[in-house]
């Protein structure tokens, strides 16, 4: 029995005496109680191949040293004396050992290093923060996916800091194509934007569309029909249409796989009197005219959604009223066809023809 106790006290101490003799942790010790050098030194110490055991993947230990590692670099980089080239030698290092700087969720190192390091800093860390943003963006995780532990993806991240820095949104444009559909969001980020514009994400649409060189703000879904001016119309929202309109978008473009529809057709669709007000005027009378594949200009479509006073205002911008669809129908006759709902219309049609 007292020597089966002998044993495993002896085994507690080799074990103990292991942990204790850790050379990477020793180093990275010593350093952190005397960080006087050069950062040169904390990389070495990290990058040592003498070292490598230590920098696991092991969720808990691997993230420890790295942490350990990247709480010296603050260090540096409050003196001054941190570069991105560092963070990446240090970063490497780890990824080398296994580490997996692509995956989120349970115990995801990228996810930790986001909260702590990026989420959360507040400017705390001074530069470290959007270096660890960009070498984790660049080494495959997915900056749109939303972690369970915060609410925030690193692409939601650069957007709520657009108004304080654009350094973020910088680095995803440089890494992603704002235009490619992506999966977690089921469409493009321009595209998820403009379907959502809040005043966070119309500042990032904002920089978007007059620094980002390679967006197209005239892209459209596979099925032809929604582009980024459509939502605009669709939500009724004019700083979004006016944004568009001020970036240059194409208003004479014609959704060819839906009937050859232009965009006034599209805001008689969806009754979109206070957009159609901000339509440069050279556009309108260019498109006001334009019939779609069944010979309907946008006025037809008003007048069949029964939106009267849109109709008036395309009559009062140079509508035809004398024109006839496909099935030989004029613009009053569709009007009468609608008589209860655009009674106003029809008032001012009959006005306009009359003199």
């Amino acid at each position: 029995m007292r020597k089966l106790l002998f044993l495993a006290l002896v085994v507690i101490s080799i074990q103990f005496t292991a942990k204790s003799q850790n050379p990477y942790a020793e180093a990275i010790v010593t350093l952190e109680k005397n960080p006087t050098g050069d950062i040169d030194e904390l990389v070495a110490i990290v990058t040592n191949p003498a070292h490598a055991q230590y920098l696991n993947s092991k969720p808990k230990t691997g993230y420890k040293n790295l942490q350990q590692a990247i709480n010296l670099s603050i260090t540096y980089a409050n003196k001054g004396w941190l570069q991105t080239e560092n963070c990446t030698q240090i970063l490497n290092a780890f990824s080398n050992q296994g580490m997996d700087f692509s995956n989120s969720g349970k115990e995801s190192v990228s996810d930790n290093l986001l909260q702590q390091y990026v989420y959360d800093y507040n400017y705390k860390y001074q530069n470290v923060g959007l270096i660890i943003y960009q070498e984790i963006l660049h080494r495959g995780y997915d900056p749109f996916i939303i972690p369970d532990k915060k609410g925030l993806s690193m692409f939601g991240f650069a957007i709520k800091h657009t108004e304080t820095g654009s350094y973020y949104l910088d680095e995803l444009v440089k890494t992603i194509d704002m235009n490619s559909y992506t999966e977690s969001l089921n469409m493009s980020p321009f595209i998820w934007l403009t379907s959502n514009p809040s005043s966070e994400n119309l500042l990032a649409l904002r920089h978007l569309i007059f620094y980002d060189k390679d967006l197209n703000i005239n892209e459209r879904f596979d099925d032809g029909k929604t582009s980024a001016f459509d939502r605009a119309v669709a939500l009724n929202n004019i700083d979004l249409a006016n944004l568009l309109i001020e970036g240059g978008l194409d208003l004479r473009a014609i959704c060819q796989s839906c009937a050859s529809e232009n965009y006034l057709h599209r805001i008689a669709l969806y009754n979109a009197l206070d957009i159609f007000n901000t339509f440069p005027a050279n556009e309108v009378e260019d498109l006001i005219n334009q019939a779609d594949v069944n010979g309907k200009s946008p006025i037809f479509w008003a007048l069949e959604n029964e939106n009267p006073e849109l109709a008036i205002a395309y009559a009062k911008a140079g509508a035809d009223l004398e024109l006839k669809n496909n099935e030989g129908e004029s613009v009053m006759q569709v009007a009468n066809r609608y008589a209860e709902a655009n009674q106003a219309f029809i008032i001012v049609g009959r006005e306009i023809l009359d003199n």
